[in-house]
């Protein structure tokens, strides 16, 4: 029997479909999209921006936002882990893009004899999956709580994740974009290049043109050398995903490359025409 039970939200991108789906307990985001919530499982990012493109409306009235999980739901979710266990595990979306971690730490304070420790994995999608079965793997070994999350917490800072986006407008908000720097970008077709530090997203650098951006793509990748697995992720850049694999299996055919869908919970704050890539280096 697992050691601690673990809980996250419906943002982490789970790659190993022989996990028991009873081994983590899921709470799914919220998403409101034109004045109608909707949990995550329920929409995916493409269905999201066919709405919002309907509406015909001013991005500022159609924003889509990430709201907190219902209360009764988290409470629903800590009780199931604490029926396993006594000690519960809950690793979460990076609390600069998603409100579920503040939500989940409000719930645990009323968790009478339960050990709950609720970690802010500083990451998204594929890296949020990969550390949530780290932290599965060690559970199931036998180690405990403060095990289990010291191991968690050994592995965040080799997670490295980098975005190109197209949508200007939903930058303003969710990397601290200047509204003239988005204008801009929005005039010249400029694309931004963010990563994320420490769980908030920030922009480095812009590129023009495509071709450039499978230039910059590969450059970022090839500079790690410990390379243990890379996440990409699109919405409309096909195209350039199928290059840039192409050129990563040229320069190394053994690079683990794993294709992830590219969760609402995250478009809410990159908007559509996205790539982004989540790196792993060390072992996991």
């Amino acid at each position: 029997m697992p050691a601690a039970s673990i809980v996250t939200d419906s943002n982490a991108y789970l790659d190993v479909p022989a996990q028991e789906p009873c081994s983590v307990i899921v709470i799914p985001n919220r998403i409101d999209v034109l004045g109608e919530v909707v949990n995550e499982p329920d929409i995916t990012a493409d269905r999201m921006f066919e709405r919002l493109a309907r509406a015909h409306a001013p991005f500022e009235e159609i924003r889509p936002t990430l709201l907190p999980p219902c209360p009764k739901v988290v409470e629903a979710a800590l009780a199931r882990a604490s029926a396993r266990n006594r000690e519960i595990l809950a690793l979460h979306m990076s609390r600069f893009l998603s409100p579920t971690l503040q939500a989940v730490t409000a719930a645990a304070q009323h968790l009478a004899g339960i050990d709950v420790r609720v970690m802010d994995s500083h990451s998204a999608s594929i890296g949020l999956g990969w550390l949530v079965q780290r932290a599965l793997r060690a559970s199931a070994q036998g180690q405990g709580l403060a095990q289990v999350s010291r191991v968690v917490a050994g592995d965040i800072p080799s997670f490295f994740v980098t975005f190109f986006a197209e949508s200007m407008h939903y930058l303003e908000r969710s990397a601290c974009m200047d509204v003239s720097h988005s204008l801009l970008g929005a005039i010249l077709d400029i694309k931004a290049m963010l990563i994320m530090e420490d769980g908030q997203l920030m922009p480095v650098e812009k590129v023009q043109t495509r071709t450039q951006l499978v230039d910059r793509l590969f450059e970022y990748i090839i500079e790690f050398s410990d390379i243990r697995k890379i996440g990409l992720m699109h919405h409309a850049y096909a195209a350039v995903a199928r290059l840039l694999r192409e050129r990563l299996a040229a320069h190394d055919p053994a690079l683990p490359v794993v294709d992830v869908p590219y969760p609402p919970s995250l478009a809410v704050h990159l908007g559509p025409k996205v790539i982004g890539v989540v790196i792993h280096e060390g072992i996991l």
